[in-house]
């Protein structure tokens, strides 16, 4: 099986958090996941993945008591297997200690997003995604730029989620 979640590259953007808050589906539920992958705390790579199962097999088990119709039962515990494929794919990546995944396949609709700090191993079932632990994450996380400017040209560098990144787009007009 193939994962189909696509995985969020870059700098979590406040347009990416907006994007999957403007998401509804009324008539069917969404999948929230946040899965801790760090390796410092539970001792390797390999008691990683052995923890992920079993965190996934007890959101499965929570998955299975919902209230809902066949259909969307059926659709939950998809949503379930992709997040479990790609959790386990991504156990090992550099600096990834968190993974937050946003999974919605009736309506087409996954996104995955790395996180460098641990997170609280949770999954919510609702007819929305839900943001406020990624937001909290993103409160407390430091963010500030550097800009390194001559008399003829400036880069821009963001700090961002415990990764630098280069704003290729500035621009700057001077008054005559």
């Amino acid at each position: 099986m193939s994962t189909t979640i696509h995985m969020h590259d870059g700098t979590i953007r406040p347009g990416l958090v907006a994007e999957l808050d403007a998401f509804r589906a009324p008539d069917q539920c969404v999948s929230s996941y946040y899965l801790d992958l760090d390796p410092q705390a539970v001792g390797g790579g390999e008691a990683v993945r052995i923890a992920v199962k079993n965190q996934m097999n007890e959101h499965r088990r929570q998955l299975d008591q919902l209230d809902v119709r066949p259909v969307v039962r059926h659709a939950l515990r998809r949503d379930w297997e992709e997040v479990m494929e790609l959790a386990s794919l991504a156990v090992g990546e550099r600096r990834l200690r968190g993974l937050a995944c946003f999974a919605a396949s009736e309506s087409h609709s996954t996104r995955a997003v790395r996180l460098p700090w641990r997170v609280r191993n949770r999954a919510f079932f609702e007819d929305r995604f839900v943001l406020w632990p990624l937001r909290l994450l993103l409160q407390q996380a430091d963010r500030y730029a550097i800009c390194l400017t001559d008399e003829d040209e400036a880069r821009l560098f963001l700090f961002s989620a415990e990764q630098i990144e280069e704003i290729d787009d500035l621009l700057d007009e001077v008054p005559g």
